[in-house]
């Protein structure tokens, strides 16, 4: 085999090789990405199921089946305390991936929740509470 040629063959093998993995950090099925504006519902309903101190229904919406206790330790800080959601806006961390911030009102406080979220292709899971904080968002994504 002559010098060009295997030049050749070797380019040929590295554009495969690249095209390859490139071509494997794609999302194969677009149909279940996220689509972050139900971000704001997802936030009403953790609030409203706080404020009812519905733990099963709160169990349920964290999806975090790793940390059945989470409910509960989330119950016992903030339920029925009389938070009032004023706004809520993310970032995108990853794919499928959110920093998700919850401006709520207290009868004695003003405060921003901050909690990670992540799309499994049917529904978001919500980060148990201790778990490492994100950086601060100052923006929602367009």
């Amino acid at each position: 085999m002559t010098r060009s040629v295997g030049r050749t063959v070797a380019r040929i093998l590295a554009l495969a090789l690249l095209a390859a993995v490139f071509g494997g950090c794609s999302d194969p099925d677009e149909s279940s990405s996220p689509d972050p504006a139900t971000l704001r519902g997802y936030a009403e309903e953790y609030v409203s199921l706080l404020q009812a101190k519905d733990e099963p229904g709160l169990r349920q919406h964290l999806g975090n089946e790793a940390h059945r206790g989470d409910a509960a330790k989330r119950l016992a800080a903030y339920g029925g305390a009389g938070w009032v959601l004023s706004d809520v806006s993310w970032t995108s961390l990853a794919p499928r991936v959110y920093a998700l911030s919850m401006v709520v009102s207290g009868p004695a406080d003003r405060t921003t929740w901050r909690y990670n979220v992540e799309w499994t292709g049917e529904r978001w899971i919500m980060a148990p509470l201790g778990s490492p904080p994100t950086g601060a968002a100052t923006t929602r994504p367009e």
